[in-house]
C-alpha cells in the first residue's frame, strides 16, 4: 500500500482537526465561513475594535428578517461560524460578488499553473518565445 500516491493520512489529520489548518478545511467542506470573510463580503469593516460584536447583531437581524439559519456556534470560545447558504439568501447581491471573486481568483490561480508549466516544458518564459513578425 505504501506505493501507492494517497494523501489519506493528511485527510484524516484534517477531518480529526490535528492540524493547524484543518478547522478551515473542514468548515469549508460544510459550506461555513470565518467571521471575518463573511465581514467582508456583505462590506463590513473589519478595522474596528467592536466589529466582531457590531458583526455579529447584523447577522443576527438578518436571520430575524430574512428566517434563515446565517450562524453556527462552535464549541467553547472558538466564536460562531457563518454559513455561506444563509447569507446567500439573506443579501444576495454582495455576497454573490463577492463569492464570484473568489472563483476568479482560483481561476486566475490555475491559469497561472498552467502557464508555468507550459514554460517549463519550453524551457523559458513564454513570452520570449513568441515567433517574430519582422516588424521594428
Amino acid at each position: 500500500m505504501a506505493s501507492m500516491d494517497s494523501n489519506w493520512e493528511e485527510v484524516v489529520n484534517v477531518v480529526a482537526a490535528r492540524t493547524p489548518g484543518a478547522a478551515r478545511v473542514e468548515s469549508r467542506l460544510l459550506g461555513c465561513i470565518e467571521l471575518a470573510e463573511a465581514g467582508a463580503m456583505i462590506g463590513e469593516a473589519t478595522t474596528h475594535p467592536d466589529w466582531r460584536r457590531r458583526l455579529l447583531r447584523r447577522l443576527r437581524a438578518l436571520e430575524k428578517e430574512h428566517h434563515v439559519e446565517i450562524l453556527v456556534s462552535r464549541r467553547g470560545r472558538e466564536g460562531a461560524m457563518v454559513r455561506i447558504e444563509g447569507l446567500y439568501l439573506a443579501c444576495p447581491v454582495p455576497v454573490a460578488a463577492a463569492l464570484a471573486v473568489q472563483e476568479l481568483r482560483e481561476r486566475c490561480v490555475a491559469l497561472e499553473q498552467r502557464l508555468a508549466a507550459v514554460e517549463r516544458e519550453i524551457g523559458g518564459p513564454a513570452s520570449t518565445m513568441r515567433p517574430k513578425t519582422g516588424q521594428k
